[in-house]
């Protein structure tokens, strides 16, 4: 009878031999699917499916490589069998390493079909990573963004503020006009969002409605208003700025103080 290390040889051998065979396989079903001129044969998307959330992995990093049309094919399978719900649901894993695995097999497919439940998952930040979330949408660029754009009206209070935030990554100023109207909301959360969004990606012709803000009733948004306006150093600005030196809050009044140094720096410089 073997002792005991004998046993623990075999076993080991053994399982090397099957993660080397697995390794094998992997490869080839790549190599198959890389090498293929056509559509995937059904043998080969049999494997696939064989293989199952595995095989999203493997073949994610070849996606910018593939057709359209093979592209097309994986999806199928992997939506067929479930696979991309459940790697869109990773996205909220308790787990660092699988959410943020999820997250870059996500960013390299960007499948525009995955841009309806990731705006959706804006609207349950209570069971996704909003940071994961974003930056998969944010790998979308333009269509990503256009999509947000579209949904904003209609998010709710936590939902516009994420949303928000991932405009402001964006850093587009085709989302000014979208951003203004968000200035009405009777959510302070999504006001304040809405104006600090701006005061990064909004420029001197965004002046008029910031200056309205600094007559908000709630002083979080008089203060951001104030920052945001030192940002855009109009001159326009100056003498709304100059009737908030006597705003009640004290945040306020030292954000006033510093974005009309700010504007008036901008004009010294600009006389040089």
């Amino acid at each position: 009878m073997p002792g005991f290390k004998g046993i623990f040889s075999f076993f080991f051998k053994g399982a090397r031999r099957r993660s080397k065979n697995s390794e094998d396989r992997s490869e080839n079903l790549v190599q198959l699917i890389k090498n293929e001129p056509g559509l995937i044969p059904e043998n080969i998307l049999n494997q696939v499916r064989a293989d199952g959330k595995a095989s999203i992995s493997l073949l994610s990093a070849l996606w910018p490589e593939l057709s359209l049309e093979k592209r097309g094919q994986l999806w199928e399978v992997w939506q067929d069998e479930g696979l991309i719900d459940d790697l869109v649901k990773d996205l909220g894993s308790k787990y660092e390493e699988k959410h943020l695995t999820a997250a870059q097999i996500l960013k390299e497919m960007k499948h525009e079909k995955l841009l309806i439940p990731l705006i959706n998952a804006l609207e349950s930040s209570d069971q996704f990573v909003p940071a994961r979330v974003a930056e998969v949408l944010l790998s979308y660029g333009k269509s990503g963004m256009n999509l947000i754009l579209e949904r904003l009206p209609d998010l709710s209070e936590d939902g516009k503020c994420l949303a928000i935030s991932i405009l402001e990554e964006f850093g587009d100023p085709g989302a000014v006009p979208a951003l203004l109207e968000e200035f009405s909301h009777t959510s302070l959360k999504v006001r304040m969002k809405a104006v600090e969004a701006l005061g990064e990606i909004g420029n001197q012709e965004i002046t008029d409605a910031m200056i309205i803000m600094l007559q908000d009733q709630e002083w979080e948004v008089r203060s951001r208003a104030a920052k945001a306006l030192g940002k855009i150093k109009d001159p326009r600005s100056i003498p709304a700025l100059e009737k908030s030196l006597a705003d009640e809050t004290w945040w306020v009044r030292e954000n006033v103080k510093d974005a009309l140094k700010r504007i008036d720096a901008a004009g010294e410089d600009g006389q040089d």
